[in-house]
């Protein structure tokens, strides 16, 4: 009595496949069901998803590395370093331990600013005489900007 005994390209290798997230499986099954359908409309209906987002997922696929379709990172390969030197970036925090009060008036097209290291209505008056001073006294209308 003669036994055969066939063995399928890769099976021995089918001890080593990876472990798959819960998505991955998902992308998995479209795949295995387009190819036994052949049919990219066909599948997408039956799983509930854009034809675009299979496309994306069948160019990403190789039968080979099932971890093609575990998720990839989406941060950028290049990102840019801090150019700032060291003089520049104490003097950004100064300024962020300042206020800026601005006044502009519609009228004339003035835009009046003026900075101040803290916020209270001692130079909110200060900023106010200022402006009044700077439009010869013809300040109608005060709006705040809490931004």
């Amino acid at each position: 009595m003669n036994t055969f005994i066939h063995v399928l390209p890769g099976a021995c290798s089918l001890a080593s496949l990876p472990m798959l997230s819960p998505e991955a499986k998902k992308r998995l099954k479209w795949m295995d069901y387009h190819r036994k359908h052949k049919n990219a409309s066909q599948t997408c209906r039956y799983f509930g998803i854009s034809r675009k987002t299979f496309y994306v997922w069948k160019k990403r696929y190789n039968p080979y590395h099932l971890e093609s379709l575990e998720e990839q990172s989406r941060r950028p390969k290049n990102t840019r370093q801090w150019e700032v030197s060291r003089i520049q970036e104490f003097r950004i925090i100064a300024l962020k331990k300042r206020y800026i009060l601005t006044g502009i008036d519609c009228h004339s097209k003035i835009a009046f600013a003026r900075m101040y290291t803290t916020k209270n209505s001692k130079n909110a008056k200060d900023f106010l005489l200022r402006m009044n001073y700077l439009l010869d006294n013809k300040i109608e209308n005060i709006t705040r900007d809490n931004g």
